[in-house]
């Protein structure tokens, strides 16, 4: 389903750009082509190509015995351990670039095949996910996994500052407690088995000794009680190691496993292990983080083991004791390293709670201390707060002019207008400034003013609407606009912490600046403006639980931020936030205006109508849709004061999904009916002066009424001439706006149909000439904007179209091609996006045509 235009964001918001697709192997029409193959042949053409991407900067020498692994082209060894090896590799068929862990002789097969798939189980952005579970020559397994660009945490030890560590631990520990609220343990937590991205990225490594504690339980009968083998005296005792080995489970009491230095005492005298194992080995971290060393110190694994054995924590302590670390944060640890398991914080999530406590304590001290100087010293305050205004004052004349370039909305002033505005305001703090009042009162106007010119910019921001000439240049000046804005109100949120309409509007700003960020496929950093807009609306309503207005914004966040979920094919988080969204604009409106609650509803609406479309639910689908129709057409006895521009756009997108609901359920004529409504409902707002989102859905809405009537032979004409001056538009708005990928989709879309519809009419050259480009506008699609669900869609759905199209040309080898790329294709869409109906459906079609049933 299209993406609908957000109240403050572009309908081009994709998912977060992962490895290009299509590239690896070869690509034709006469053999079956590499679903994701880096060039589109024309037919005819006899060439293939092959794409190998160079190792990156900087890469040491390839190592002289790499193995050969299918599939992948082998770069270099990362790094080895006792048990297995790590090496960057290039994967083919998805050209990225890949770790593989394969097995060393005589390590546990059966343990590394575990490994993948308990972490397979554990989708967090702190875990890093896995790819592929493959088979050498030899038999042996390799795990293909996201490669980490960055250094491990006991690397980052050496150069990092303590609290920039203290943040990379609570990050481990989140990690750490989204597995153990799965039942996953992992049971070698240690520094060198956690990365540390580029970007301050935190991934939790090495889950080979990971235990799932749902999977079945050891009697005790079967327990040894004492393991009496131990590790060689010169054994590493910081390196990952088994000292045990049972010939049934590896997870069996009786078998130590692990890191000697930062093993639990239950661990280390091979007894039963839960979540509190892991908490001692975060308390291990926690120590080595305050201390520079671990919990356990000795010249041999041997010695090791002996003092975790007997839970020997004195020369820890004493060095907890010389630390200096604030007394809060060695208690936590004391605490993670109790030897009594019953003592120590429950799970990972619980030392996250407390990390994030402590920080957070840090910070509203060094606030408090703050405000405690200001008190002292109000003269000195004023002189550096004047400056500070002044060159505020003098930024926001800039973020105006930069606001202006991106257009306005109807009934806000022009960039000149808005430039004069920044002018005056800036005047009026000069003359503030040369008032005779005493210093605190004038820091206070100086103050005042300087947070209502921010105030005035934040209202106006929040409605740009890019302009038409260099939609590009227009989009990143509205980012820098929104940018520069949302410093200055976080700036402020500091000095004047009870201010609740500076904490909503800094809310409202972090909210349009992740929809900004998303229409330019920042995802990272649209994601860290959502939340930062989600946790001020959840502060903002634990303060104000009653006040309407709060838990309305916040829904709205919400919404926006499911939208990305969907993206991303987290479809279950999706939902989830949704629900959350929906149950917050459901409460009793209060002193929230009528109609602002009538369009929360119905935006929500909007999510919950893609989300069931994704899903494969279009009974719930067209349920929601006609409840969204109902709702915007509610908006339209609105006092005029009260409507929003974006109502009837939003109304004809809502009659756009239900059309699109009713054609997935055989409702062909009640589809059209719909199609005809969206269609002119988009008419009467397109126009000379109309939005590139007008634009985009009057594309939108005629391209799909157009497939639509592929159903209908008569109806097929005209179906055609609307793609005929479709396509044209199309072509317009990317030639305008060559950033925003939703755009390049729907072009795709176009030519897609308008294949299949010259196959409806027998004429397969003509449909054949359509699908190329398609492909052609995809393939470029997924080259610059990494791999999207719904361009993954659009590809395989043109494969299984130009093997319908070559079959009927009596190209039978082609259209088997084509057929076996859909069907690779899907299959790869349904790893990124498993819920995904269309995904699913696509490839049970791609099996059909190969496989067609026997009469």
């Amino acid at each position: 389903m299209s993406e609908p235009h957000d109240r403050n964001r572009t309908i081009d918001s994709p998912p977060v750009p992962a490895d290009s697709l299509d590239s690896g192997l070869t690509a034709g029409f006469a053999k079956p082509a590499d679903p994701l193959a880096t060039t589109d042949r024309v037919p005819g053409s006899d060439s293939t190509a092959a794409y190998h991407p160079a190792d990156p900067p900087g890469a040491g020498a390839p190592a002289r015995d790499l193995p050969a692994v299918p599939g992948y082209r082998v770069l270099r060894e990362i790094a080895r351990g006792g048990m297995g090896r790590v090496l960057a590799a290039h994967d083919l068929t998805l050209d990225r670039d890949v770790a593989l862990k394969i097995l060393l002789p005589g390590a546990n097969a059966d343990r590394f095949v575990r490994e993948s798939k308990i972490t397979a189980r554990l989708p967090h952005p702190g875990i890093p996910p896995v790819h592929a579970l493959g088979t050498l020559a030899d038999g042996s397994p390799f795990l293909a996994m996201k490669l980490i660009a960055g250094q491990t945490l006991a690397a980052e030890m050496k150069t990092a500052d303590r609290p920039q560590l203290l943040r990379a631990f609570t990050q481990v520990c989140q990690a750490v407690g989204f597995a153990h609220s799965r039942g996953v343990i992992h049971r070698d937590l240690k520094p060198d088995n956690v990365m540390v991205g580029t970007f301050g990225e935190v991934q939790v490594m090495d889950w080979g000794l990971a235990k799932d504690l749902t999977s079945r339980e050891i009697t005790a009968a079967s327990r040894p009680s004492e393991l009496q083998t131990l590790p060689n005296v010169g054994a590493d005792p910081n390196q990952t190691s088994d000292f045990h080995e049972s010939t049934e489970d590896q997870t069996q009491a009786g078998t130590v496993m692990g890191t000697p230095t930062y093993m639990a005492p239950e661990q280390a005298r091979g007894e039963s292990t839960d979540a509190r194992t892991d908490v001692f080995a975060l308390g291990g971290i926690l120590c080595k983080i305050l201390t520079g060393r671990p919990a356990f110190v000795g010249k041999s694994a041997r010695e090791v083991i002996r003092l975790a054995r007997a839970a020997d924590l004195a020369e820890a302590n004493a060095r907890l004791d010389d630390c200096g670390a604030d007394a809060e944060l060695v208690a936590l640890c004391r605490r993670c390293l109790s030897p009594d398991p019953t003592d120590r914080p429950a799970n990972g999530q619980a030392v996250a709670d407390a990390a994030t406590a402590y920080l957070n304590g840090v910070q509203e001290r060094l606030q408090a201390a703050e405000r405690e100087r200001a008190v002292a010293g109000a003269k000195a305050i004023e002189q550096r707060r004047r400056r500070k205004m002044q060159v505020i004052a003098a930024s926001l004349v800039l973020v105006a002019l930069l606001a202006g370039i991106a257009g306005t909305t109807v009934g806000l002033l022009d960039a000149r207008e808005q430039r004069n505005l920044a002018d005056g305001r800036f005047e009026q703090l000069t003359v503030a400034n040369a008032n005779t009042e005493t210093e605190r009162t004038r820091a206070t106007q100086n103050f005042g003013t300087a947070r209502t010119l921010i105030l005035d910019l934040g209202n106006r921001i929040s409605q740009i609407e890019t302009g038409q000439n260099n939609p590009k240049l227009a989009d990143a000046a509205r980012k820098e606009a929104l940018d520069k804005a949302r410093e200055q109100f976080d700036k402020f949120r500091e000095d004047q912490p009870d201010d609740v309409g500076l904490k909503m509007q800094s809310a409202l700003l972090h909210r349009f600046a992740a929809n900004t960020s998303r229409a330019q496929n920042d995802y990272p950093a649209a994601i860290v403006a959502y939340t930062a807009a989600i946790q001020i609306s959840e502060e903002l309503i634990a303060r104000f639980p009653e006040d309407r207005r709060l838990s309305n914004e916040l829904a709205l966040t919400l919404s926006d931020r499911a939208g990305i979920e969907r993206l991303l094919g987290k479809l279950t988080e999706c939902a989830a936030t949704v629900d959350r969204a929906l149950k917050l604009a459901e409460r009793p409106r209060g002193i929230l205006l009528e109609s602002s609650h009538r369009r929360t509803l119905a935006i929500i609406g909007i999510d919950q109508t893609d989300l069931a479309y994704t899903l494969g639910q279009f009974d719930e689908t067209a349920r929601f849709a006609v409840r969204c129709s109902e709702l915007w057409d509610q908006l339209k006895t609105a006092p005029a004061s009260e409507r929003l521009y974006v109502d009837p756009l939003f109304a004809a997108m809502a009659a756009h999904r239900l059309a699109l609901a009713n054609r997935e359920l055989g409702k062909t004529a009640e589809a059209l009916t719909a199609h005809e409504d969206a269609v002119a409902r988009m008419k009467a707002l397109d126009g000379p002066k109309a939005t590139r989102d007008v634009r985009f859905w009057v594309c939108e809405t005629r391209r799909e009424r157009a497939r639509t009537a592929v159903a209908v032979p008569e109806r097929r004409a005209g179906a055609i001439a609307d793609l005929a001056e479709v396509i044209p538009l199309a072509e317009k708005l990317i030639e305008e706006n060559p950033h925003l990928n939703f755009y390049k989709a729907g072009l795709a879309s176009a030519y897609l149909y308008r294949g299949e519809l010259f196959s409806a009419l027998d004429q397969p050259q003509p449909a054949t000439a359509e699908l190329t480009k398609s492909l052609a506008v995809s393939r470029e699609l997924l080259d610059r904007h990494g791999n999207l669900s719904k361009s993954i869609l659009i590809r395989g759905n043109t494969y299984l179209a130009l093997g319908r199209a070559r079959a009927a040309a009596g190209k039978h080898d082609e259209a088997i091609g084509h057929g076996k790329t859909a069907a690779k294709v899907f299959e790869i869409a349904l790893k990124n996006d498993p819920d995904n109906f269309h995904h699913r459906r696509g490839l049970a079609e791609a099996q059909r045509e190969l496989n067609p049933p026997t009469k």
